[in-house]
């Protein structure tokens, strides 16, 4: 329900980010297919990934803003937020909800804030009031997997990749 009634305001906000640099080249992430609709409305010239796409389709849209085609792509973090590689042409990601799903939200992050990134990465979380919590989440979790990163970095470097070390 909160998704749904912030619709309208959280595209206007999406709207007045892009706006901050049109040329850029961006991902604006989405979780539902009204959102989708809202941001094709609001910016026509959007490639967008569906999941009702052939996989032929679904291929030469990642492939196209990957290689720098399209200057920006709307998706589901599900679609495309793992396995993709888009640092090459994009450093910069509005996510025009927020959800509790840590793994997608990382993931989807880490399509651009990867190896060969030549730019700061930039994101930005639209999201209301009532959904505070679920930023905080993600800040709690985010922090829990930053510690897990560490002490497994300590193991390794201490004990190798080798099983008999271990």
């Amino acid at each position: 329900k909160e998704k749904r009634d912030s619709l309208d305001a959280r595209v206007a906000k999406m709207v007045e980010i892009r706006n901050e640099d049109p040329e850029a080249h961006r991902l604006i992430w989405h979780d539902q297919d009204k959102e989708r609709d809202a941001i094709k409305k609001a910016v026509p010239s959007i490639a967008i990934l569906t999941g009702t796409q052939n996989e032929e389709t679904k291929e030469k849209t990642i492939l196209g803003f990957s290689d720098g085609e399209f200057q920006e792509l709307a998706a589901k973090s599900v679609m495309a937020g793992s396995g993709c590689n888009f640092q090459y042409h994009c450093h910069w990601a509005i996510y025009l909800g927020i959800g509790f799903k840590f793994n997608d939200f990382i993931q989807s992050i880490h399509r651009i804030y990867r190896f060969q990134q030549a730019h700061q990465v930039r994101i930005d979380l639209i999201y209301t009031e009532a959904e505070r919590l679920i930023r905080k989440q993600l800040e709690t979790k985010w922090q829990n997997h930053n510690k897990q990163l560490s002490v497994m970095t300590e193991i390794i470097k201490k004990y190798g990749l080798s099983l008999s070390a271990m």
